[in-house]
């Protein structure tokens, strides 16, 4: 569904810019929803286009990372992402979701 809109935005850009001439190089920025999966015991799995950002406003560069996973245990020392030391520390987390989401 993505493709087939960014198609049509294209082709009302180029039609547009050619017979009115005001539109430069506008077209409506198409990505995909970021994921976050929730399994239990485990890192938070994070796909999709992200910015990461500290208190400070600082940015960690995620370039050419499609998907991070970050730390729930509070262990790692590369927090916010995760090294793996939820398994030896025994992290034990069962989150599910409320039966019904508000």
């Amino acid at each position: 569904m993505a493709g087939a809109c960014r198609q049509a935005c294209e082709v009302m850009a180029g039609i547009l810019k050619s017979d009115e001439g005001f539109l430069e190089e506008y077209l409506p920025t198409m990505s995909e929803p970021v994921k976050i999966t929730v399994r239990p015991n485990v890192p938070l799995p994070v796909e999709g286009p992200i910015t990461l950002t500290d208190a400070d406003g600082r940015q960690w560069d995620l370039t050419g990372k499609p998907a991070i996973s970050l730390c729930r245990c509070g262990a790692s020392a590369n927090r916010p992402f995760c090294d793996g030391s939820h398994k030896t520390v025994g992290f034990v987390c069962q989150a599910t979701p409320p039966a019904t989401l508000t």
